[in-house]
């Protein structure tokens, strides 16, 4: 684990180091322990630049389950050694990831802050959960260009340990111009694609209580999300039948017996 670790930190700093960036941003997802987090960045000498993104919206009650956005300068060695623990001790939790921005902190913050919160096509409000390294991907392939342009802009890259344990990037568009600000609003497809893949996880994690060293992760948690769908357009809707259905037809796919 430690030579994938520091294989990772290298990574991220050659890709800083690419675009020329003195700093790496990072996002940290404190499952519940927000405050401890801050208690523990606020230590560090020069001071780590850290905004919890739940500041200044409606979920600013909910501050200590605040995913921080914080900002590692690189010429720094202490940043640079709080990156390295830090990385080190969430290696096996997927609660980070990173992102290269020239924008300042508070600019930054400020644009993803307007992302957090989407309206469905029933008028409710759902938290969109980017900053989850599980959900990044499909979070940016749900999204339309221009509901995208409002997350990703000024984002030269965005960089996450995926499930299959690889150093995962993303680069948006450089064109990507966000329209005047408005409110987040996903479509009822846009719906189903994200309700989809939330039940393709539960069932990829059921398969790995059977199947711990499962590889291919990531195109299979795909293949699930696409059989989600088709058991909805085939109104599937009661289990086991749903789930026997599902199970039927990934078989099926692979060529084995259910």
């Amino acid at each position: 684990m430690t030579e994938l670790h520091h294989r990772y930190l290298d990574q991220l700093s050659a890709a800083a180091a690419q675009r020329r960036y003195g700093h790496l941003d990072l996002l940290l997802d404190p499952a519940a322990d927000g405050d401890n987090w801050l208690r523990r960045i606020a230590l560090i000498q020069p001071p780590l630049e850290c905004l919890p993104l739940f500041d200044d919206t409606l979920l600013s009650d909910l501050r200590q389950d605040s995913p921080l956005l914080v900002r590692v300068m690189l010429s720094q060695p202490g940043h640079c050694d709080w990156l390295d623990s830090t990385l080190s001790m969430l290696w096996q939790q997927p609660q980070w990831l990173a992102l290269l921005s020239p924008s300042p902190l508070p600019t930054l913050a400020q644009q993803l802050r307007r992302c957090l919160l989407a309206e469905l096509d029933d008028g409710a409000t759902t938290l969109l959960r980017y900053y989850d390294p599980r959900l990044l991907r499909v979070v940016q392939q749900v999204l339309a260009p221009e509901q995208s342009a409002a997350l990703n802009h000024n984002i030269d890259r965005w960089l996450w340990r995926n499930r299959d344990g690889e150093l995962a990037s993303l680069s948006p568009p450089a064109d990507n111009i966000p329209a005047a600000e408005a409110p987040l609003r996903l479509s009822a497809e846009q719906r189903q694609q994200l309700e989809a893949y939330v039940e393709a996880h539960a069932l990829l994690q059921q398969r790995l209580e059977d199947e711990p060293e499962l590889s291919g992760r990531e195109a299979l948690l795909d293949q699930l999300a696409a059989l989600s769908c088709q058991a909805d357009a085939q109104s599937l809707w009661e289990e086991p039948g749903r789930g026997d259905w599902i199970a039927k037809q990934l078989a099926a796919q692979a060529g084995t017996s259910p």
